[in-house]
């Protein structure tokens, strides 16, 4: 029973650790359409942070993690998108498509710029979470 409760409180720490990922990805997003490159910069060196501390967790947080490519802002699922190209290739296309198709502000066409860029090979950087 003790041993569940560490994993609750882990459990707990990677959920806000995720919740954290979330607001900063809004966050971003709200940086980007008000031109504020300094603040949108600050805001994504701190996501790539959590990312990073996300990629080393174990298959369910991860998996919480991979839940965040069906949130309802934009901005969240298409920088989940772009961090699991690699992993989840299908599903993280699938949503930058719908985007790119429906979204008529700048994350329409930034989805729209990524699977593109993605489909020339100029990508590299992403890695695979599954290696």
């Amino acid at each position: 029973m003790s041993s569940m409760s560490g994993c609750s409180v882990s459990s707990t720490k990677m959920e806000k650790l995720i919740n954290k990922y979330i607001e900063l990805a809004v966050s971003h997003a709200e940086c980007t359409m008000e031109g504020n490159s300094t603040k949108g910069n600050k805001v994504h060196s701190k996501m790539m942070k959590i990312i990073r501390l996300i990629k080393l967790e174990s298959d369910e947080i991860r998996n919480l993690f991979y839940g965040t490519l069906e949130h309802e802002n934009d901005s969240v699922k298409i920088w989940t998108a772009i961090i699991l190209l690699r992993t989840k290739e299908s599903e993280s296309l699938s949503v930058l498509n719908k985007i790119a198709e429906t979204n008529e502000t700048i994350h329409g066409l930034t989805a729209e710029s990524i699977i593109d860029c993605w489909k020339a090979g100029m990508l590299t950087d992403i890695l695979n979470w599954n290696e």
